[in-house]
């Protein structure tokens, strides 16, 4: 049986296509795809070949339930609600793992991470590892997530003299303006994926001191998963969120995200 896709194609373009679906290992849950953001990187997959691999899977921000528990498998049930660390493969083993660093783990960051060198969740089904659940506007932190040289430049103009840019995202022109840093004496720190946020994360949208519905700005049927790149690409919409689920509309219009 097959699925709709979007898949990084070994020539290096986004395309929907019809891929096979999971097969459940043992040591595996299947995963019902509810949401999957649309990360920046995504946006920047065919000019990342260090990270993204070809003829895969896109999407490593999703969550859905379980729909299927593999035979290895303990604590887990059809029916939980999940999300997923897409580089939570880590073998436990290697120099970054025993000092504490998994986030770069080899295995976990290069080889098997999903939706960049596994299959990912830009589908309905996907199948993982099983892991565990006015007037002073300057600031002195700011994460730079979204890979874009104008958010970079828009980052160092706000930060505070002797201020911390943390870069998450990455893309082809990084805007790094060497003026700012120099003149305000910041900070360029990098920050790649996680160690246990995830928890935290969790614990934070279950409590509601986070909100994050005003940072989305569609949720759209995977058929027109391809018009939220282009938007995302040419800066139209900030963050865009894919329901495999949802109906495809005849006019393939996109669904406004609505706050809960």
């Amino acid at each position: 049986m097959t699925m709709p896709a979007v898949v990084l194609t070994k020539q290096g373009r986004i395309a929907l296509q019809d891929r096979p679906r999971p097969r459940l290992r043992p040591d595996q849950i299947l995963v019902e795809v509810d949401l999957c953001g649309i990360c920046g990187s995504d946006l920047h997959a065919s000019q990342l070949p260090q990270v993204y691999r070809g003829d895969c899977i896109l999407g490593h921000e999703p969550t859905g339930r379980v729909v299927e528990v593999g035979g290895n498998v303990a604590d887990w049930a059809a029916g939980q609600r999940v999300t997923v660390n897409p580089n939570g493969n880590v073998d436990g083993s290697c120099v970054y793992c025993r000092s504490g660093r998994p986030n770069f783990c080899r295995q976990a960051t290069l080889e098997t991470a999903l939706g960049l060198q596994a299959d990912g969740a830009l589908a309905p089904l996907a199948a993982d590892a099983a892991q565990g659940d006015a007037r002073d506007l300057g600031v002195d932190v700011a994460l730079e997530c979204s890979g874009s040289a104008a958010a970079t430049s828009a980052a160092l103009k706000l930060l505070r003299p002797r201020g911390i840019l943390v870069v998450v995202g990455a893309g082809p022109d990084p805007g790094l303006d060497s003026a700012p840093i120099l003149l305000k004496e910041i900070t360029v720190r990098g920050s790649y994926i996680y160690t246990d946020e995830f928890d935290r994360a969790i614990h934070l949208l279950a409590t509601q001191q986070i909100t994050v519905a005003d940072l989305t700005t569609v949720i759209t049927p995977l058929p027109d998963a391809l018009a939220a790149f282009d938007a995302l690409r040419a800066g139209r919409i900030m963050k865009a969120l894919v329901a495999p689920g949802m109906h495809h509309t005849a006019e393939g219009t996109q669904a406004k995200a609505t706050r809960e």
